[in-house]
């Protein structure tokens, strides 16, 4: 597996290596209802490393069964107040997949973020 990932394969193979959540607080569809968006909130166990959050917060959208053409994110933290957007930014993980870009070009996108949005401590990029 290449880390981070540069194809579906990597990241699947990430899928595969993550550990599931501790506790899965929420999992809805929001959006169109023939094209929903997955939003998933997890609760971490502490003494994960990153590599370990961006596997567990990858797992938890697939095992959420999200649709790669409608999108989806998974907010995850390590108390149910940040998970659960209560408090501030989701202080372990934050994954977003985003449908096509632009008019047409058929392009999708998913960005994962470890730690803090604004000071990340690991982040990659994967579009296809």
């Amino acid at each position: 597996m290449t880390f981070p990932p540069k194809t579906l394969a990597d990241l699947q193979a990430l899928r595969l290596a993550g550990l599931p959540a501790d506790q899965v607080l929420s999992v809805k569809k929001a959006g169109l209802a023939d094209c929903p968006t997955t939003v998933v909130r997890v609760v971490l166990k502490r003494g994960r490393t990153d590599r370990e959050i961006a596997a567990t917060v990858v797992r938890a959208l697939y095992d959420a069964g999200f649709s790669t053409a409608c999108g989806g994110s998974v907010f995850a933290g390590y108390s149910k107040a940040t998970a659960s957007g209560e408090g501030d930014f989701p202080d372990a993980g934050l994954m977003n997949f985003d449908g096509p870009r632009g008019a047409g070009d058929g392009k999708h996108a998913i960005h994962v973020v470890v730690g803090s949005p604004v000071n990340p401590r690991l982040q990659f990029d994967l579009t296809y």
